[in-house]
This record gives C-alpha cells, structure tokens and sequence, in this order.
C-alpha cells in the first residue's frame, strides 16, 4: 500500500492557501489553491511543503518585471568624431558599445540594449509574449547576403560603427576572429612547445586546406607573431583585417 495522502486543506504556503485536493499526478496528490492576488492554481503537494511554490506565478512576474527596469539600459551617448559611444548596463556591468552618429538616434527609441551570452551587443524588441532580440550589428544593416555573414574588421564585438562591419564568407569570419579561451600566447596559432632537452620555444601552426601546417620554432612571441601573419597572408585568400 502506497503512503497515505497527507491532508493539505486549509494551510497556507506563502501567499497560496490549500483548498481542497484536485487528483493526483504521476502518485503525487495535487491541490486547488487560492492564490492572495484572487488567482486559482493547481499545484503539487511536495511542491507546497517543500517551498518550491509559493504564488501563482504572480510573484515571478512582478520580480520579471522589476528586473526588465533595472536591465534598461539608461544609454548616455557622447558624440565624438561622428561616431558615438553607448554604455550598455547588464547586472552592474557596463559595456561601451561603438556605433555611427546617425545610427544612435535610432538606437534612442529602443531603451534596452544588453550583451547576450556570445559578447554581441543586442537590442530588445517589442514586449512580452511578442519580445524579439537582434544582435546589434543585425537589427542595423539586416541580414546578411546569401552565403554571407557580418564580419567586424577589428575583431571587437563591440565595435558596431558601419566602416568596421563587412560581409564575408564564413570562413572569413572564422579565420578573424581572435585566440582561444585556451590559448595562453595571446597569439592565434602560437603556442609554447619544450622539447626533450627541456628547451622552450614558440611554434607557428596554421590550418590551410583542411590540414595542419606547421610554420617553424621562433624563440620570442614577437617574431612568432610575425611568422603567423605571414603565413596567413600567404595561406588565406580572403582577407581577415
């Protein structure tokens, strides 16, 4: 025999009071509720004993809410050499954001500007359920031509201004973009290699055609620096600066 089903009838749990129950799911018992703001629900009984619901949902969306005003980025704007400087805030974190004079004016109507989890400044459109995010670069020149995508010259996502956006092929846009996470050089293609002796130099690599190619040992990061732009300019036809 299965436990038998405690009596939730009339106990409160946060702002919902217990009224009678409502069936069970999947052997747990389930309960009609009235929530304080005049809502009915219905909720799981281990959820209301052990605290994972407390409202109708009225809550969550009133602190949705409050962290919608809070994310709105108040954007101050200093023109500067035709173009302007946006400071985005994020949780208490403020990116400047880089783009032309004339495309601030249109950025002012939309309050919300945000960084999104790949480091491209976004821009918030319409309101809940219909909210839609576009990438800055994106919502400002549109999508890209067929078999093309938005390259930013420099590197820096940040940096939106119209002279530093081109479309490229992808592999262009692959091959610009900077070292990894990993990368402990801080050049693309550069690494620390300690051969058997225990010696250390710098070696060059670089993929071309679907291969590894190896460049050669350099003993400064300068000069194996210098060996991996050649290569690349001798290596890649399409451009990447």
């Amino acid at each position: 025999m299965g436990r038998p089903i405690r009596d939730l009838g009339g106990q409160v749990f946060g702002l919902l009071s217990a009224l009678n129950q409502h069936g069970t799911v999947l052997g747990h018992a389930t309960w009609a509720c009235a929530c304080r703001c005049g809502k009915t629900c219905v909720v799981s009984g281990t959820d209301l004993v052990r605290g994972r619901r407390k409202s109708c949902g009225c809550v969550l969306l009133e602190r949705c809410t409050e962290l919608d005003a809070a994310l709105v980025s108040s954007v101050s704007s200093v023109v500067c050499d035709g173009s302007t400087s946006l400071i985005a805030r994020k949780h208490g974190v403020e990116y400047e954001v880089l783009v032309d004079a004339s495309d601030a004016a249109i950025l002012e109507r939309y309050s919300r500007v945000t960084i999104n989890a790949r480091g491209y400044p976004q821009v918030c459109i319409g309101k809940r359920p219909t909210r839609r995010h576009r990438e800055l670069h994106t919502f400002l020149l549109g999508r890209a031509p067929s078999g093309m995508e938005w390259d930013h010259s420099n590197r820096n996502p940040l940096d939106n201004r119209r002279a530093n956006l081109r479309a490229v092929p992808h592999l262009a846009n692959v091959r610009n973009s900077g070292p990894r996470k990993n990368n402990t050089s801080g050049v693309r293609g550069v690494s620390w290699y300690i051969n058997r002796n225990g010696k250390g130099r710098w070696v060059v690599s670089i993929r071309s055609g679907g291969r590894k190619q190896h460049i050669g040992y350099y003993g400064t990061i300068e000069a194996a620096a210098a060996a991996r732009a050649a290569a690349e300019k001798r290596l890649w036809p399409c451009p990447t600066a």
